[in-house]
């Protein structure tokens, strides 16, 4: 702008997560002038793996910026995930055939979208060194209906999808 700003005031969401990293409250600022501000994230030990949204707001009386952000809340720690691929025909009639031949599985981290893929997969199969998340897991085999779900992987794991 061709003025001065005012004072300005820092203002961020609410309640325990956010915290301000810098002042909130911000000398005024002539035209071509910036300052730099900063918010402090702290989820709690175990936060729900999620991309949070929100706005950070500067303003005085003659000023007004609303910044816009999305945080996803991840981990570095990993875990095993298993998959047992099993025909429901025949795991109630012919335990010879339980395991599905040939299949494929991808894991995609819901989150940060990090995708996971084996095929050729013969019945079963371990994703080793899985950074923690919400995963959206998708088993196709040749002859059977493609299946996803859903899954939280946090530790070690074992699930079982049906085709």
């Amino acid at each position: 702008g061709s003025a001065a700003t005012g004072p300005l005031q820092l203002q961020i969401p609410s309640g325990a997560l956010f915290s301000a990293a810098s002042p909130t409250s911000i000398a005024s600022l002539d035209p071509g002038q910036a300052t730099a501000i900063a918010v402090a994230v702290t989820p709690p030990e175990h936060a729900a793996f999620e991309v949070i949204s929100g706005n950070a707001v500067v303003r005085s009386e003659l000023a007004f910026l609303s910044i816009g952000f999305s945080i996803a809340i991840t981990s570095s720690n990993t875990g095993t995930f298993c998959v047992y691929i099993t025909d429901e025909f025949f795991y109630y009639g012919d335990l010879a055939g339980v395991y599905v031949p040939n299949a494929g599985i991808e894991l995609v981290n819901a989150v940060t979208r990090t995708q996971f893929r084996m095929d050729n997969v013969n019945g079963s199969s371990c994703f080793r060194n899985v950074t923690l998340g919400n995963y959206i897991v998708t088993v196709q085999a040749p002859n059977h209906a493609s299946k996803a779900f859903t899954k939280v992987i946090d530790g070690p794991c074992r699930t079982k999808p049906s085709s």
